[in-house]
């Protein structure tokens, strides 16, 4: 099986871990081999993203994200907009997406 647990440890603290468990054959013995792994910053990390990502979806504002490094172009393409942009600006996005702002 593949589960994420909520664990107390010995000193209290609270961990999200993930246990990925399966039956296998050890010496002529079927035995039950148990891997947990610490997800705690994981989770936290990606619920993070998920409250970032509502804020800029749902944003009065318009929101452009460009590219980190200009890929093959004179200068860094758009990579996201959000829906406020089109509405101030009319442009849909597969109208800029892959553009520069210079368009």
């Amino acid at each position: 099986f593949d589960r994420s647990y909520r664990h107390i440890t010995k000193s209290g603290e609270e961990l999200l871990v993930q246990i990925h468990a399966s039956t296998v054959d050890y010496n002529g013995n079927k035995v039950r081999m148990a891997l947990a792994h610490d997800v705690t910053k994981q989770r936290k990390e990606e619920e993070r993203l998920r409250l970032l990502d509502s804020v800029i979806i749902n944003a009065k504002e318009f929101v452009i994200i460009l590219e980190a490094e200009p890929s093959h172009l004179p200068d860094r393409q758009i990579i996201y907009i959000n829906d406020a942009f089109t509405r101030i600006t009319g442009y849909k996005a597969d109208e800029v997406l892959g553009e520069t702002v210079h368009f």
